[in-house]
Order: structure tokens, then sequence, then C-alpha cells
């Protein structure tokens, strides 16, 4: 193969690679771009607006003389503070959701959480690990397993041990 020809499509598929890297960045940071910066974005706009509209509603207009027989000077026309200016908001931290907000997100095999006593865990890795089978637990993914948890769906009841209370505790999600 022609050197130059090999070289140019090395170039090529170089260039191709580049802007391929550069769309994808460019799509994960369109969308990390939370709502809180637009807002933010878009009351600073206002805010500009605001004090454009301020600055020209507060500007003196220069008086017209009039023809008269003296001629006095008339005084010259003291401008007017165009206002305070309003304070950039500071921007706001989108709030941290908490994981019972995301817990029904959460409800299959290969994604599970639990809600128990008001914690949330994630027992998606003791798949596999339980004693009562798979079964037992895929049934409260997404879902309030603390009922279950305390009688092991039995009647009569019959709760489960400190040391598989200890267990759980090592899937807690903060």
């Amino acid at each position: 193969m022609n050197p130059v020809l090999k070289r140019v499509i090395q170039v090529s598929i170089i260039n191709f690679s580049l802007f391929t890297i550069a769309v994808v960045l460019l799509t994960n940071a369109k969308s990390n771009f939370n709502k809180a910066e637009l807002a933010n974005m878009d009351s600073e706009e206002n805010i500009k607006q605001e004090d454009t509209i301020a600055s020209k509603s507060t500007t003196t207009p220069k008086p017209t003389q009039t023809s008269t027989s003296s001629p006095t000077k008339s005084p010259t026309p003291t401008p007017k503070p165009s206002g305070t200016r309003k304070p950039t908001p500071t921007p706001t931290p989108a709030p941290k959701k908490k994981p019972i907000d995301e817990l029904t997100l959460h409800n299959k095999k290969s994604d599970c959480w639990i809600l128990y006593a008001g914690n949330v865990y994630n027992i998606t890795s003791y798949f596999g690990s339980h004693p009562g089978g798979d079964a037992a637990l895929v049934n409260y993914c997404g879902k309030d397993a603390t009922a279950a948890f305390d009688t092991k769906d039995k009647n009569p009841p019959s709760p489960h041990s400190n040391n598989a209370k200890k267990l759980l505790s090592g899937f807690l999600v903060k």
C-alpha cells in the first residue's frame, strides 16, 4: 500500500476516534447539567434584564428649552441613582436523594433494595446465599420487608436470628 495513503487512513481513524470521544463527553456533560444550574442561569439572566430596564426607566429626561423673552438658564438635572442592584443568588446544590426515595426503583433480583425497620438495604449480592432461597427475597425488592423479616412470612411468626440482623446491617445503603 502507498505509504502516503496509509498515513491518511491512520490520521482519519484517529480523527474519527477523537470526534467520537468528544461526542460522548459532551453528551455526558449535557445529561449531568442539573436543573438547579439551569434555574440559576435563568435567574441571573432575569436580574440582568431587570437592571437594564431599571437603568433605562430611571434616567431623567433632559428638559426642553422653550423660547422665552429672557435668556435664563435652567438648572442641570441631577441624575437619580439607578436603584439598588439585586444580589446574585447563590446556587443551591440539588438536594441529595435519600435511599428511601429511590427504594421503588430497585425492584428486581439484579438490583434489589429492601426497607427494614426504616432503613434501606441493598441485598442484591445476597441472592444465592439466603438459606430460604431467592424466592423469599425477590418478592420484597423495592418494598418494605419489615414484617416479612420479622416473621419469615410464617404463621405463627418465626423471627430472624440476631446473626441474620447483623448480616443485614452490612447491606445498609447510606
